[in-house]
């Protein structure tokens, strides 16, 4: 790149280079820390995103840090093979040391959902919806929860309150993906009969004359399962990373065997070894 392809202008005080390049602009980042008060550039570098997929990196002591391939629970996604394919093109000579997943509910406005969980279940409050910030989301819910058990008047009450939605608003959020997963089953066609899956996998096939959740272990043994979900219904999808039966719909999971891992759901699947 030639110097003068860079151009460069005054925010305030403080001159900040910039260039074009395909027709969208691109910042020194030394000179936007600059005017941020940020005296450590190269860890703002860390924690910025690769691309608009949301992959990010940053490091901690000689470990890297890679995250994204998010996506709804119960859907594809990148998973960890987006992650890897990343750091093999970015750091080619580095090894993985660990891979795992999480797990976040996702509020309506993005703001965390703190309070009382419904009038009709007096005494039950929630704390959800924290996107990633649970140290910060969980300390400002120790305090405002405190206020409210106590009967004090909190000023964050209104601004978190789960019901600040109308059941409107959280239907046309999220009722299409619940009505299209409620009625997959009965149109799902089985994937074969339960013993042509491979050892190690999983998926809605033939059993006992039922279209059943069947996970194989690497020894041969057949775990089947409900494949709806107890919350409401919803056929399950077999997420092959962690070996686990996911819900589209409001996003519990079970493990293999059918064992409750996360709600909303309640219980966990009815089952039987084949």
């Amino acid at each position: 790149m030639a110097m003068n392809d860079m151009q460069i202008f005054n925010y305030g005080e403080y001159p900040v280079r910039t260039i074009l390049q395909d027709g969208e602009p691109w910042w020194v980042l030394a000179d936007v820390c600059r005017v941020l008060a940020l005296s450590e550039p190269h860890r703002v570098a860390h924690r910025l995103d690769e691309d608009e997929k949301g992959l990010s990196f940053r490091n901690y002591g000689d470990l890297l840090l890679v995250g994204g391939g998010s996506h709804r629970t119960g859907r594809q996604g990148g998973c960890w093979q987006e992650l890897q394919s990343f750091a093999r093109k970015h750091y080619p000579d580095a090894q993985e040391a660990a891979c795992w997943a999480t797990q976040d509910c996702m509020t309506l406005d993005g703001v965390p959902y703190i309070g009382p969980f419904s009038s009709s279940a007096p005494g039950w409050y929630v704390a959800t919806g924290f996107g990633k910030w649970g140290m910060t989301g969980s300390m400002a819910s120790a305090l405002l929860l405190r206020d409210l058990i106590l009967g004090r008047r909190s000023p964050w009450a209104e601004l978190f309150s789960p019901q600040r939605f109308t059941p409107a608003a959280s239907l046309l959020d999220n009722g299409l993906h619940a009505a299209r997963d409620l009625g997959r089953l009965p149109l799902t066609a089985a994937r074969g009969p339960a013993q042509a899956l491979p050892p190690g996998h999983g998926g809605i096939v033939e059993a006992g004359g039922r279209k059943m959740g069947v996970y194989k272990t690497a020894e041969g043994t057949l775990y089947a399962v409900d494949p709806r979900c107890p919350h409401m219904g919803c056929q399950l999808e077999w997420n092959p990373d962690e070996e686990s039966w996911d819900c589209p719909c409001h996003g519990s999971r079970f493990d293999c065997r059918g064992r409750l891992l996360s709600g909303p759901a309640q219980k966990g699947l009815s089952g039987e070894k084949l």
